[in-house]
């Protein structure tokens, strides 16, 4: 039980943005996937195994949660 949970790091910078967002994982984990939501809950971008950035120029402004798959 004690191993079930390990810490995760991750920055995501620069935020505020408004063309990319990039993720830089601090224990050499692989993002698997990244869910994009709005804060009705509207998924706004479903990518699978992506890079470690997201292109976000086509989002309206706005404040959105990013949800990570490792």
């Amino acid at each position: 039980i004690e191993n079930y949970f390990k810490t995760k790091s991750i920055n995501i910078f620069p935020n505020p943005s408004s063309t990319i967002v990039n993720l830089q994982l601090l224990n050499e984990e692989i993002i698997n996937r990244i869910v994009i939501t709005d804060l009705t809950g509207k998924i706004i971008l479903n990518q699978t195994q992506p890079q470690n950035n997201i292109n976000i120029q086509n989002l309206e402004n706005g404040i959105y949660f990013i949800d990570l798959s490792l």
